[in-house]
């Protein structure tokens, strides 16, 4: 086997800021760069509501699955997701 592919089958945990940009990726909404809709922080608000499994890191900003960021990705009802489980703060 080559070593690439087994990396590529390897999904380990990615950290809150790729979550966090995967899915402002999802919502479909383009943003200016230094305005995210999803933030690092947010992620762990996620993780503290049960909707990702924390993997490790830091609380606030934890390391989740890919899988699991896909598939609440994949959900029309992320918006309202993040309405109901991200707090408001100064991000």
């Amino acid at each position: 086997m080559r070593p690439e592919a087994v990396r590529a089958a390897l999904r380990g945990p990615i950290g809150a800021g790729v979550t966090a940009d995967r899915l402002t990726q999802a919502l479909g909404v383009p943003l200016p760069i230094l305005l995210p809709r999803v933030t690092a922080s947010a992620v762990g608000h996620l993780v503290k509501a049960g909707l990702l499994l924390y993997l490790g890191g830091e609380v606030e900003f934890p390391d989740v699955h890919p899988d699991q960021v896909a598939a609440l990705g994949c959900g029309r009802d992320l918006p309202a997701l993040l309405d109901r489980y991200v707090l408001l703060g100064p991000e």
